[in-house]
């Protein structure tokens, strides 16, 4: 998972701080969407059975549910259309999940929590 986000966190920064090309940033963009879907279903998927196999919530489980919450707040912002959540569907919240599951990634193989 750490390889991922770190790949996902990459594309992103190529997106925005060096493409000019309008047709590759919207591809990129979209790229971006569908990576920040792929890593919530991923992350969802390996908290869950983790916790499943534990029968407890360990400390290593306490960024991975903090961010299953954010995708969550996120994707309700984005597909509620709700006013007073419009301020969050903005793509750089999308980009903070990812840097988030990154550095979340980063600490947990550094820190050696498994």
């Amino acid at each position: 998972m750490f390889y991922v986000s770190m790949i996902c966190a990459a594309i992103v920064i190529f997106n925005v701080g060096y493409v000019t090309d309008p047709t590759l940033g919207t591809l990129l963009g979209k790229t971006i969407h569908y990576l920040f879907f792929v890593l919530f279903f991923m992350i969802a998927l390996r908290e869950s059975s983790s916790i499943y196999a534990l029968k407890k919530i360990a400390v290593e489980h306490y960024s991975g549910l903090f961010i299953l919450i954010y995708f969550i707040f996120i994707l309700i912002a984005r597909f509620a259309r709700i006013d007073a959540l419009s301020v969050f569907s903005r793509e750089q919240w999308i980009y903070l999940g990812i840097y988030i599951i990154f550095i979340a990634e980063l600490s947990k193989s550094t820190l050696f929590f498994r």
